[in-house]
């Protein structure tokens, strides 16, 4: 899965890496991990917006911020309204089956109230 302009999630959390092996000094790619991350995966970049300005301590919490950002960044663009096909572990088959209980959205997953409980 690529990301912005190519990078892909892999390469993204490879820089990452070595940003934190670098000491958190902002030389893993020589444009600035700040900008590297606006480039690559424009979504993120207010969640590491002022990286290149902050200090070592900071540093590590926005790259902890962004490594969050990553992991649950494979549901993005979901609304109340997306199919609820699109969730991770709901396929075809499932689907078909939430459908038969009149569950076809997000919203009326979430909404969902079983007629009665065994």
């Amino acid at each position: 899965m690529t990301q912005g302009n190519g990078a892909s999630k892999d390469t993204i959390r490879k820089v990452i890496r070595l940003e934190e092996a670098n000491g958190f000094d902002n030389s893993a790619t020589t444009c600035g991990l700040e900008e590297f991350i606006r480039r690559n995966l424009p979504q993120a970049a207010p969640v590491i917006a002022g990286y290149d300005g902050a200090g070592h301590f900071e540093r590590q919490r926005l790259l902890a911020r962004l490594r969050e950002h990553l992991e649950g960044g494979d549901e993005e663009g979901l609304e109340l309204s997306s199919p609820i096909a699109r969730l991770k572990g709901v396929g075809k088959r499932r689907a078909e089956g939430l459908a038969r209980l009149g569950i076809e959205t997000i919203e009326d997953l979430l909404f969902y109230l079983p007629r009665r409980i065994e």
